[in-house]
């Protein structure tokens, strides 16, 4: 019988793969369309996912949250309508994942809650 910590665990994993699919398709559509520079942002984004899923250090999981989230939206083009309509798939996502990722003990959870307090929300109004 798995309990509430397993079934977080498993839609954890369960978040963390779609994006890397989704990236990834979306990484394949950009390489057909010669749009490297989009590539490489994509992909550094994406690159870390699989450890996160592999387990290890459970503070690093609000690493992504906190550090490589915001990394990637001030690299990624929201002018382009193909990167703006990937980070909105990505969104309600990384929103769920908030309330699936350890907080308490994480090296970067002081800058989390500044973040969070200061009203960070993936670039979206409050209330999207």
């Amino acid at each position: 019988m798995s309990n509430s910590r397993d079934a977080d665990l498993t839609r954890r994993n369960e978040l963390y793969l779609e994006i890397l699919k989704f990236g990834l398709l979306w990484i394949r559509s950009y390489g057909h369309h010669g749009d490297h520079r989009h590539c490489e942002i994509e992909a550094d984004h994406l690159h870390n996912i699989p450890a996160y899923v592999a387990g290890g250090n459970e503070a690093h999981h609000l690493f992504y949250l906190t550090k490589e989230i915001p990394y990637y939206l001030k690299r990624v083009d929201l002018k382009v309508e193909a990167c703006l309509n990937l980070v909105k798939w990505y969104v309600p996502r990384w929103k769920e994942l908030e309330g699936l990722v350890p907080v308490e003990g994480s090296p970067w959870e002081q800058e989390w809650r500044e973040m969070k307090a200061g009203g960070w929300n993936y670039g979206c109004k409050a209330g999207e």
